[in-house]
C-alpha cells in the first residue's frame, strides 16, 4: 500500500504522483493487484477556479 495525504493544492504534485504510479504499474505489470495507491486529499480553497480545475482533472484521471 502506498499512502499519500495532502490537501488539494496544485503545489503538492498530485497529478504527477498519479502519473508516476500509473507509469510504475505500466513498467511493472506483475505488481498490478499487489500494490495500490490510497490518496487522501481533503478539498482546499474550493471557491478558487484553479483548485476547481485541479479537482476536475484529478477526478477525471480517477475514472480511467
Amino acid at each position: 500500500m502506498i499512502v499519500g495525504v495532502d490537501r488539494l493544492d496544485y503545489s503538492k504534485g498530485l497529478e504527477q504522483r498519479l502519473l508516476g504510479f500509473q507509469q510504475f504499474l505500466e513498467d511493472n505489470p506483475s505488481m498490478r493487484g499487489e500494490v495500490f495507491l490510497l490518496q487522501v486529499t481533503p478539498i482546499s480553497r474550493d471557491e478558487v477556479d484553479t483548485y476547481q480545475d485541479l479537482r476536475a482533472r484529478l477526478d477525471a484521471s480517477r475514472a480511467t
